[in-house]
């Protein structure tokens, strides 16, 4: 079951840009470049092997409570892990999923949700699954994936949509002043799958209100996750540094100019660029 379950990640990598499919090989070659970060596949536990822990933890509390022999280290570590799983809330909002921390349930007993970050070979953090599709899209390893945004035609309410890339993503490293200079722009299509009444999906103005909401939504969504890397995690795993080695002659100019150090000061510039929206087949509601 585990040997088929990953198997399939090649595929719903690209499809879902909750995961990457991303080989021990990866991971090493990533690892020779001085100046860049790396990411591994993010695996935690689901809901149904969650709640047997906990069950199994409060059953070996009672139980070691009563049994004077037992070591004070052993009920620490055991009443540490109950307490961790009793507090831990299960998150709802897709923005925030971590594998780890979803509601979904299996025999598998575990879960791939976001991207574990490196800097060099020691762990920084997490990324979440909107995280991980902004990183997808940046390094184009992603064919399609499904987002939320708030309603623009309906307030209180989520639509959903189906975003692909129309174009590779455009990258332009500028480093004056001794300083990094980050642009991106992500060029993309996006099919509505959320549908409202008495709504005409072929009106101009209605398009052009969704395709706004989406463009502000995935901007700020990119911004906080370049903040992430870049200021909190010191890790630059889209490889940006690669943009930049041609802006230097020798390779002393480039250890002079010293990345690693300045790229927790870099400077962003994002642009999203929806340029076709639809409602697939249906134009009416």
């Amino acid at each position: 079951m585990t040997v088929k379950y990953y198997d399939t990640f090649s595929i719903a990598s690209r499809f879902t840009g909750y995961i990457s499919n991303i080989t021990i090989g990866d991971f090493f070659n990533d690892l020779s470049y001085e100046s860049c970060g790396s990411t591994a596949i993010l695996g935690g536990l689901n809901s149904t092997a969650r709640k047997e822990i906990s069950q199994n933890n409060s059953s070996s509390s009672s139980s070691s409570g009563s049994d004077k022999n037992s070591s004070s280290s052993e009920n620490s570590i055991s009443q540490n892990t109950e307490n961790h799983l009793k507090q831990e809330n299960v998150v709802t909002n897709p923005n925030d999923l971590t594998a780890g921390t979803s509601s979904v349930s299996g025999k598998s007993g575990t879960e791939n949700i976001g991207l574990a970050v490196f800097n060099k070979d020691k762990f920084c953090g997490e990324l979440t699954a909107i995280e991980s599709i902004c990183h997808l899209l940046i390094t184009n390893n992603l064919d399609s994936c499904i987002i939320a945004i708030d309603n623009p035609l309906s307030s209180d309410k989520k639509m959903e949509l189906s975003i692909m890339p129309k174009k590779k993503s455009k990258i332009n490293v500028d480093t004056k002043d001794n300083k990094i200079k980050i642009s991106l722009k992500i060029s993309l299509s996006a099919n509505i799958l959320t549908l409202e009444e008495n709504v005409n999906y072929k009106d101009k103005e209605t398009l052009e209100k969704i395709s706004s909401k989406t463009e502000d939504y995935l901007k700020k969504e990119f911004e906080k996750y370049l903040n992430k890397i870049s200021k909190e995690y010191n890790s630059d795993i889209d490889h940006f540094c690669t943009k930049a080695l041609g802006h230097f002659s020798t390779n002393s100019e480039w250890e002079e100019f010293n990345w690693e150090e300045k790229f927790k000061n870099a400077e962003f510039n994002v642009d999203i660029d929806i340029d076709e929206i639809s409602s697939l087949l249906l134009t009416k509601t």
